[in-house]
């Protein structure tokens, strides 16, 4: 069993309505499967979409990031489930097989006495805690999810054990932490389907399905339930055209088979590859990428009118409006971003002054507003923060300044974009600060992990992040295109968990190494 620390994104609200919306999106599900846009669009209009957190709700769900995307056994089960306390209880169940220390840990702390959340995040971030180390918004993300499923339920402003938290306690108390780390493994990436055909998923039911069976134990993993004939008076179903998880574009020349193969024997590891593997990668890289025109992004400091005479003028303000601008790139469209900083025209000034606003466009989009609000907040305890790193003397300075002020909760990734911006603009110059001007985002770390670069696809603090921000201009370079010629490369190579390319791959992968 592995121990996640990313849980999926509900919908904003009263936490048991938000699982309930996540098990209509189950039960909606498609038999036949859904295209990956049209699931994006129904998660988008249920609140349960963002670009960062998106792969924790398709790890959760078992569900592939494929073109096609059918549905899993756990989505199958949630959606046969009788009624909405069976499904809550198939969802607890996986809950509990994504993280049994971190449900152990909890639910044993509140069967002793009613806790806050306040105390069980204090609780997880402290040494008495025996499991993979978790962020306080990765932790109250847990919890919510857990109330929304009636584990928990509220006692004042504390929280209880609720009717199906009980239900876990035996199996928690039987659960030995020794015996679990000793053979813990992570689980394997969702796999999409290998091949179209009529018996790729059973046929739907004729009349409504009887009362589910118990659902399955969280000690094992859920099976694919097996092809039932179709009744000879319902019509043929349509056939499946999902294509196969690693299908490459048609319109990138493959970067495989180009070199001798790399021999599994010089990277199987579990660290980060040898150095001298790493250089022959990076080299293979820029080859393919001289090759496939890759588009750079607009610069930063262009699209939101940052400049060095900006900064000289209010370095803090200045910095106050580069943050905002960092949460509504990374989060909408160029088009919607652009479109949501004009609506905060005579909003940004008054809320970092402390003021109320003397005009409110109606056009302020509701998150931008929420984003500045929060970060005049955290402004208005920094007074210094732009003077502050012009006194940092080191790249990696800078960085841990703006992390432990902006950092704790609030920013990730975008620090690196802050960061970004002010090199772009020549606002901040430090030797080696390029290494912390790329955006590594899930599917690039993801890319990083499998060529070796990194030791964990994951990134839950800004440590982690700066150094996959350095993995990418290792791999790919220094320029702004980088993580787009990464993201090129793996498509065009058909890169995924599960590859089915690895046989005829000439790089050095984990995939590879393990298959």
């Amino acid at each position: 069993m592995p121990q996640f620390t990313e849980f999926p994104l509900l919908p904003k609200g009263e936490f048991k309505a938000a699982v309930d919306a996540l098990i209509q999106l189950c039960r909606k599900f498609p038999r036949e499967g859904e295209g990956l846009r049209e699931l994006r669009a129904r998660l988008k209009a249920n609140g349960m979409y963002s670009r960062e957190r998106a792969p924790a709700l398709h790890r959760f769900l078992r569900l592939p990031q494929t073109d096609v995307v059918p549905p899993s056994p756990l989505v199958l089960a949630i959606a046969a489930a009788p009624d909405d306390a069976g499904a809550r209880k198939v969802l607890a169940d996986r809950l509990w097989q994504v993280n049994p220390v971190l449900f152990k840990c909890v639910i044993e702390q509140v069967k002793e006495r009613v806790h806050s959340p306040n105390e069980i995040l204090k609780y997880v971030d402290s040494f008495a805690y025996p499991g993979a180390r978790l962020t306080g918004p990765q932790v109250t993300s847990w919890i919510q999810f857990a109330q929304g499923l009636e584990i928990f339920k509220p006692v004042g402003i504390r929280l209880g054990l609720d009717k199906l938290g009980e239900k876990f306690l035996a199996q928690a108390d039987a659960l030995d932490l020794d015996e679990f780390f000793d053979e813990d493994r992570d689980e394997p990436e969702p796999a999409g389907p290998t091949a179209p055909g009529p018996t790729d998923l059973p046929p739907a039911p004729a009349t409504p399905p009887a009362p589910a069976a118990e659902p399955p134990s969280p000690a094992a993993p859920l099976t694919t339930p097996a092809p039932v004939p179709a009744a000879s008076a319902a019509p043929p179903r349509p056939t499946p055209v999902a294509p196969p998880p690693t299908r490459r574009s048609s319109d990138l020349p493959t970067p495989l088979g180009h070199a001798r193969p790399v021999p599994p024997a010089r990277f199987a590891t579990a660290g980060t590859f040898a150095e001298a593997v790493l250089a022959d990668t990076s080299a293979r890289l820029d080859a393919w990428s001289r090759r496939v025109a890759v588009a750079a992004p607009a610069s930063a400091a262009e699209t939101f009118g940052v400049d060095a005479e900006a900064w000289n003028e209010d370095a803090e303000r200045c910095l106050f409006r580069l943050a905002v601008a960092s949460t509504l790139a990374l989060r909408l469209s160029p088009e919607a971003a652009a479109a949501a900083w004009d609506g905060l025209a005579g909003v940004l000034d008054a809320l970092y002054d402390g003021s109320a606003p003397e005009d409110m466009t109606p056009q302020a989009d509701a998150q931008a507003l929420l984003w500045t609000s929060l970060l005049a907040r955290r402004f208005a305890e920094l007074p210094s923060l732009a003077a502050d790193l012009e006194r940092e003397a080191t790249a990696a300075g800078v960085f841990r300044r703006l992390d432990e002020a902006l950092g704790r909760g609030l920013l990730g990734l975008e620090l690196l974009w802050v960061l970004r911006a002010l090199d772009a603009a020549g606002i901040v110059r430090r030797e080696g600060l390029t290494d912390f001007t790329a955006l590594p985002e899930r599917a690039v770390r993801d890319t990083l992990f499998r060529l070796g670069y990194l030791t964990t696809p994951y990134a839950p603090d800004g440590p982690t992040l700066a150094a996959a921000s350095a993995a990418v201009r290792r791999a790919a370079g220094t320029g702004p295109d980088a993580e787009a010629r990464l993201l090129a490369f793996a498509e065009a190579a058909g890169c995924a968990y599960g590859c089915t390319e690895r046989r005829r791959c000439d790089f050095a992968c984990r995939e590879r190494a393990g298959g």
